[in-house]
């Protein structure tokens, strides 16, 4: 039953147009969250929740890079 709930769970995140743009804009290059709300046009708060159901899904990883200042 697990598989099946995972494969819903997939289905009902990549059918939601945030997460799709998400994978696609960050396909080449490691992008953050204020760049990818910038992108999607919603609240950074909305690519968060996105990004953490793809990372539970194993479709995106974080990555933390320090700021130069």
């Amino acid at each position: 039953m697990g598989d099946d709930s995972d494969v819903d769970a997939i289905g009902s995140l990549l059918a939601d147009e945030c997460a799709r743009t998400i994978l696609t804009e960050t396909v080449e290059e490691a992008l953050s969250a204020e760049e990818l709300s910038d992108r999607c046009g919603v609240s950074p708060p909305t690519v968060y929740r996105r990004l953490e159901a793809l990372e539970a899904h194993d479709l995106v990883s974080k990555r933390t890079h320090p700021d130069a200042d």
